[in-house]
């Protein structure tokens, strides 16, 4: 039955369908087989791969959980595409981080359609994304894989998993001097951070840090930009849409 889903999938893309057409048509397929008479109650299904190469149905009334998956799909713009993920690889390819995370983009998104909710959001894949974009450009089903790490990233926060990696402290103390002084401290940002983080482990630093400064390397002090009120205002706004406090 998979083989001549396949098949049917590919005569439909070969015939000019779009795939949101081919997924309904798979779906009214499979219900017309489906025996529900013999089982007392009609039961419901939902298509969560529409590619040529996974299209398979899943029953919406099996025991996993996808209220991650539809959130992730809601709150990330143009998320809907993440359903066609082909799991082709290449994303996980073209990730500089790749070897530093628990799973590359093309698990998590695996995962995600498994309904392994607590594994996704214990994974620390979207803290080491380091936002440049590769996987996005070059994804061919069109995913925005960064943004919905970002989201993912949003998602874990809310949810209390935030002590996966460091990369949180150290997003909020960025955050926290952007929203002070309207632009990043570097000498203060790394002081705060290393200063909460292992401290001693840093002594080794203090020539380095101390040559840096005498060769005017190293800004001591922060500096605020103008308007700073304004910038307040839209932060503010932001932090509402976003449903933040």
């Amino acid at each position: 039955s998979t083989i001549k889903t396949i098949k049917k999938i590919l005569e439909l893309k070969g015939k000019g369908y779009s795939l949101s057409d081919i997924k309904n048509r798979v779906v009214s397929e499979d219900e017309a087989r489906s025996p529900s008479s013999s089982e007392g109650t009609s039961r419901k299904t939902e298509v969560i791969r529409g590619d040529s190469m996974n299209a398979h149905v899943l029953r919406t009334d099996d025991k996993l959980n996808f209220g991650l998956l539809n959130k992730v799909v809601n709150h990330t713009p143009g998320g809907d595409a993440l359903r066609l993920c082909l799991q082709c690889g290449t994303c996980g390819g073209s990730c500089p981080s790749a070897e530093d995370m628990d799973h590359t983009p093309r698990h998590i998104f695996s995962m995600l359609q498994a309904g392994l909710t607590h594994e996704v959001l214990a994974s620390n894949t979207p803290w080491f994304c380091v936002s440049c974009y590769y996987c996005t450009v070059r994804c061919p089903q069109h995913i925005p894989i960064t943004e919905i790490m970002y989201t993912l990233k949003q998602i874990a926060v809310k949810e209390g998993m935030i002590k996966i990696t460091d990369a949180y402290d150290f997003s909020k103390t960025f955050v926290n001097l952007v929203e002070k002084y309207g632009r990043s401290f570097d000498f203060g940002l790394a002081l705060r951070y290393h200063l909460t983080h292992n401290p001693m482990s840093k002594v080794s630093w203090g020539s380095l840090a101390l040559k840096m400064y005498k060769k005017e390397r190293m800004v001591t002090g922060p500096s605020r930009i103008k308007d700073i009120e304004g910038l307040e205002k839209i932060l503010s706004k932001a932090k509402k849409i976003g449903g933040m406090k």
